[in-house]
């Protein structure tokens, strides 16, 4: 209607079709096409032809019952490839009676009693540099059902120690435990979901260690994120209240600046409860962990003993007794190091050396070995004493040369 209107009002000042083109842009027919209409023009939506989706009706109602969300080019594909012949628009036009109004579903905000439930879950943020290696960066996200107490703790393991390390660590934290945890489907927790929690396959060393508290493992159902809501809230205000935006030179950095952070989030009122955790936390109850000696935690790694008396652990060398050279080897973690166990003996143990590369050679571990390689070994010794003499050999009688020549002589 403007470009109706500008163009009319050019006209108006007597400028021809030629120049009132060459100044708007317009072609020159259209702008003739406007000066022959008397009023502005105005556009309507090109009638659909009905007929031509009468045929499609009946499977396009069946298609949106079952699948509602189906796009429009989705369905348009699949009628054309029944026959239809009519545009994007007409069946877009045609759907819109058809789709039923999608309404928000419906949730019910759980509320647990003080000191019944935790969740947890892991998160991944990304990558970090650890020993010169860049790791894949997780955290282990604890929040309290009743108090929204939370607790983060930033790893590059994911091994069943480690989920259990965190939680004792967790426990130290809030000063306790809870009766029950609530679980998304990891492998730390089950190893095959089935559709009853208590038809699944558990892991049997987590099991162990829930049944040393009393903690009763309860499993979220598959694909309900909304089961374990407010941990999965937890992981969204961690990535984007503390992790997002900062660089971490390690992971003793982050995992000190994220448990500053955890006591400057526990001290603020929470969105939901519009209480601080920290003012909650004595009525969730907890069972205390004083007192009580720490879950064994028992982490090991195997290992084959090269030939020239090493195993390789953290991208590192350590001496063995060369005994054992071209074994199976255990390695059982401890805090600082590890212990090497053969058949079940331990055989040596070494503290944990920082960084990588570095060769640890122990005093005594190759003590006598070259001795025993320059003595023979048993098997060729006693296959040299097995052998039987051999036989003498025959004495051959000398002659004097004078003997040939004489009888030389008396046969010419």
């Amino acid at each position: 209607m403007e470009d109706w209107a500008y163009i009319r009002h050019l006209h108006d000042q007597g400028l021809s079709a030629r120049a009132i083109a060459k100044r708007t842009g317009f072609n020159r027919t259209t702008v003739l096409k406007y000066l022959a209409c008397p009023r502005a023009p105005v556009y309507r939506a090109r009638a659909s032809d009905p007929e031509l989706l009468l045929p499609f009706l009946d499977y396009l109602k069946g298609r949106l019952d079952e699948f509602p969300t189906l796009t429009t080019t989705r369905l348009l594909d699949e009628v054309r490839g029944r026959g239809f012949t009519g545009s994007y628009s007409t069946l877009l036009r045609a759907l819109r009676p058809l789709r039923a109004a999608r309404l928000p579903l419906a949730v019910y905000r759980f509320e647990t009693l003080p000191g019944q439930q935790a969740q947890v879950d892991w998160a991944f943020f990304g990558w970090i540099d650890e020993d010169g290696k860049r790791r894949r960066l997780a955290a282990f996200i604890m929040t309290l059902g009743y108090s929204r107490g939370r607790y983060v703790e930033f790893v590059t393991d994911l091994s069943t120690a480690t989920f259990i390390q965190c939680h004792l660590h967790a426990f130290d934290y809030f000063g306790g435990f809870p009766r029950e945890a609530l679980y998304d489907n990891t492998k730390n927790v089950v190893l095959a979901r089935a559709f009853l929690a208590a038809d699944s396959e558990f892991n049997k060393t987590f099991l162990d260690f829930a049944a040393y508290y009393g903690l009763t493992v309860r499993l979220c159902a598959p694909y309900r994120a909304q089961t374990k809501g407010k941990v999965e809230r937890s992981v969204r205000v961690v990535r984007q209240g503390f992790f997002d935006g900062q660089h971490f030179s390690s992971l003793q950095e982050v995992n000190l600046e994220a448990l500053r952070w955890c006591n400057r989030i526990n001290q603020r009122p929470h969105g939901t409860t519009h209480i601080a955790p920290i003012d909650r936390l004595e009525e969730e109850q907890l069972t205390p962990v004083a007192g009580r000696a720490p879950y064994p935690i028992v982490r090991t790694v195997r290992r084959k003993i090269s030939r020239d008396c090493y195993v390789d652990f953290e991208r590192n060398r350590y001496s063995v007794p060369w005994k054992h050279a071209g074994r199976e080897a255990t390695l059982r973690l401890t805090d600082d190091g590890f212990v090497v166990e053969v058949d079940g003996v331990e055989i040596c143990r070494h503290t944990r050396r920082p960084g990588t590369g570095h060769v640890v050679q122990t005093e005594g571990h190759r003590a006598g070995l070259l001795a025993a390689i320059r003595q023979k070994p048993p098997v060729r010794q006693a296959r040299l004493e097995s052998f039987q003499s051999f036989p003498e050999v025959p004495r051959v009688e000398q002659r004097d040369l004078s003997v040939y020549d004489q009888a030389t002589q008396e046969n010419p």
